[in-house]
């Protein structure tokens, strides 16, 4: 609390708690992104993931270079990232004998490499916690998470609070200063934010920014459905004519009278630009993009990480879905064995994944 009540942001450092490591934190004498951290986890974790084979699940550090170049994240930033994971234990090297970083080293995610990504994207006491003690570089930012914590009301909603606007200024901040290009090898990546922003950047504060609609920045522009949750009330669409992505609430879709929005529908709409970003302000037509219905059950739920997989006795395989599928009613009675009623596609990777959850 030192950090957030007297300004102390030396209070907790790196190695003071051998197990655990301040993921958010960055190095204050160079520009790089409070997810850079999270962002080499996830790129070695889809390694990790990915084979079998011990020795394919370490990237060289040159490759780790050449990838996240592309994201316009510097070598500099890069290097200093990962001798911290190296430092702290959430990496390995390859030559286990090699102490400390070097370029020409190859490393892989750790166990505690793990169990951070999980704590880092899902545990709200380990969130709240990093966000009570990360170095907050914007002062705004900084001041409003302070008065959240120290405000009067219940102790639930001021950690709600603080949360929210700290995923906030982490994804901010992620975006100055990291560019995640389209491409199936970058899908995860752009995961990241979104997926911490579902999560954690309460949909009270948010929606009612990104409602704030002053500007007309396009009219009548194709996009394309990134993901919508209907739970929460709220998605993104991408707006290729822009190379940008827009929100989209669940209020534009009911006073556009567009019906059920899917990932993957192309829409026609009208684009207005915020001090947020960009928001869909109304939607003119909806294509519904086609996928074959299945009869699927059930398989396996894992809750924590807000997704499941189905599988479809018709075709023999197993379809990945996610939660922000599902209203909140389906979410609370969704069990394994359940029999539902999906559409399914093929995503950027080859791979089946429920588009829509008809019933």
């Amino acid at each position: 609390m030192n950090a957030l009540l007297k300004g102390d942001y030396e209070f907790y450092k790196p190695g003071d708690e051998p197990l655990i490591f301040p993921i958010y934190q960055v190095d204050s004498t160079i520009k790089q992104s409070p997810l850079i951290h999270l962002r080499i986890l996830v790129y070695l974790h889809d390694l990790f993931r990915g084979t079998s084979d011990d020795a394919e699940r370490y990237a060289s550090v040159s490759s780790l270079f050449a990838y996240f170049d592309v994201m316009s994240i510097s070598e500099v930033a890069l290097q200093r990232a990962v001798a911290a994971l190296l430092s702290a234990g959430l990496v390995q090297p390859y030559d286990l004998s090699k102490k400390g970083y070097s370029d020409d080293q190859r490393i892989a995610i750790t166990e505690s490499g793990l169990i951070h990504l999980e704590l880092a994207i899902y545990n709200p006491v380990f969130f709240e916690q990093m966000a009570l003690t990360t170095r907050v570089t914007d002062p705004d930012a900084a001041q409003k998470i302070k008065e959240a914590y120290t405000a009067k009301v219940p102790l639930n909603q001021r950690l709600e609070n603080v949360r929210s606007l700290f995923c906030k200024f982490l994804t901010s901040e992620d975006m100055q200063h990291c560019k995640v290009p389209e491409g199936a090898e970058f899908h995860a990546q752009a995961e990241i934010a979104f997926e911490l922003a579902r999560r954690w950047q309460s949909s009270s504060a948010s929606v009612n920014e990104m409602l704030q609609l002053p500007e007309v920045a396009a009219e009548g522009v194709r996009g394309i459905v990134e993901q919508f949750d209907y739970a929460r009330g709220f998605g993104f669409v991408d707006i290729p004519s822009l190379k940008d992505r827009a929100f989209l609430h669940a209020s534009t879709i009911e006073r556009s009278d567009a019906g059920d929005i899917c990932d993957g529908d192309d829409i026609i709409c009208d684009i207005a630009r915020n001090n947020k970003g960009l928001a869909v302000s109304k939607i003119v037509e909806v294509s519904r993009a086609e996928s074959p219905a299945f009869r699927s059950v059930v398989i396996k739920i894992l809750e924590e990480r807000g997704y499941g997989f189905v599988h479809i006795e018709e075709t023999g395989i197993d379809a990945f879905f996610h939660f922000h599928l599902l209203s909140s009613r389906q979410r609370s009675e969704l069990y394994e064995g359940q029999e539902l009623l999906v559409e399914v596609k093929t995503d950027k990777q080859g791979k089946s994944q429920v588009r829509r959850v008809i019933g």
